[in-house]
């Protein structure tokens, strides 16, 4: 039986007993299944490997650099009763408040929350993204990592003496490793989606934007 999942480059997998008797269609079946998942996970999963090991580095990001300056007592967060860290953290990772764009489609990570009325707010900087979403039990930050690309995180919207960054790698890579998105890797995207009035999508967009994407299709007009 042939894992058939354009892994032709792979040999066949011969499917039988420890008496060389061939097993049932349905087992061979849920063998096959398994395996050629197994090893499109291996073969996508490019971060995983050596020398990038994604999950297994600590990146020297921004976000990083923060939290050793929180942890050793050099800088402190000031939570605001409003916008809770918000504030102190775009300060802090020196993100200009004048970069803010409003996004209302239901597409992200806090999408119970995020609406035409309360849309998420990202601000950014050359290497930083922070989104933020009114109301939120969490702030969202991305970041350019030297090594690993872009590394993604949360913060708690809760007074703490001690706040910390923590780092996402399942939760947000879920949708920010794809093939077909990010080439496989940890990566940003952006597109462009059409809504209804309460900020569902309606329709698949063309794909994700690029630097390769001619500017008439960018920011929605491709839609």
């Amino acid at each position: 039986m042939r894992c058939n999942s354009n892994m032709s480059r792979f040999p066949a997998l011969e499917i039988s007993t420890s008496h060389g008797r061939p097993v049932s269609l349905a087992l061979a079946a849920v063998f096959a299944t398994v395996c050629c998942a197994l090893l499109s996970a291996q073969i996508l999963n490019l971060a995983e490997q050596d020398p990038i090991a994604y999950s297994r580095t600590t990146p020297t990001d921004a976000v990083t650099r923060l939290q050793q300056q929180l942890d050793s007592g050099a800088k402190t967060l000031s939570f605001d009763a409003e916008r809770g860290y918000l504030p102190a953290v775009l300060n802090a990772l020196h993100v200009p408040v004048a970069s803010q764009g409003l996004v209302f489609s239901r597409t992200s990570l806090q999408v119970d929350r995020i609406a035409p009325w309360t849309p998420r707010a990202i601000y950014f900087n050359d290497d930083v993204y922070v989104g933020w979403v009114q109301d939120g039990p969490i702030m969202e930050v991305a970041t350019v990592d030297p090594v690993l690309g872009a590394v993604f995180y949360t913060l708690a919207q809760e007074r703490s003496d001690h706040p910390r960054f923590e780092r996402q790698t399942h939760t947000c890579l879920q949708c920010h490793d794809s093939s077909s998105s990010t080439g496989g890797v940890p990566g940003f995207i952006m597109r462009s989606v059409v809504t209804d009035r309460y900020g569902y999508p309606l329709m698949a967009d063309a794909g994700a934007t690029t630097d390769t994407t001619p500017i008439e299709e960018r920011w929605g007009a491709g839609t």
